[in-house]
């Protein structure tokens, strides 16, 4: 029986001031966060504001315990509520850690018109221990906040 829940990250889950990296350019973090996940899942990684221009999203994932056989993979897609793989859509088996991708680093940049979440959806999972297997989730958007 797969559960679907939508769950929130203590980075996402109040306002976090955007981190200033170097002059006008911003990150803000989100993770690690871990769960069992299931097909379906939706994990608010991170809160952006108003006007925070996305140039570049870095995601990573770690599976643990490895799947003695690589039998397991997972789908992940990130993205918002708008549109679930605006920024990555990564499959991974077996993986201790693996970097899922970097969504726009270059132009057309992503500006968010309202305050949101950067969220990564589990889309699949498929394999015969998942159930036993944690998933760590961590997310870095960089980019700059237009007034």
């Amino acid at each position: 029986d797969n559960i679907m829940a939508t769950v929130t990250a203590t980075a996402a889950s109040s306002i976090v001031s955007p981190r200033l990296v170097h002059a006008g350019a911003y990150s803000i973090t989100g993770g690690p966060f871990s769960l069992a996940g299931s097909s379906g899942d939706v994990i608010q990684m991170i809160k952006v504001p108003n006007g925070f221009k996305v140039k570049e999203v870095v995601a990573r994932a770690a599976v643990t315990p490895l799947s003695a056989g690589g039998t397991t993979a997972y789908t992940f897609l990130v993205g918002d509520g708008g549109d679930d793989n605006r920024f990555i859509s990564a499959s991974i088996s077996a993986a201790a850690m693996t970097r899922l991708g970097a969504g726009i680093t270059t132009e057309p940049f992503y500006t968010y018109t309202a305050n949101d979440t950067i969220d990564v959806t589990i889309s699949a999972v498929s394999g015969t221990d998942s159930a036993s297997q944690t998933v760590t989730l961590t997310l870095v958007a960089f980019g700059t906040i237009d007034d």
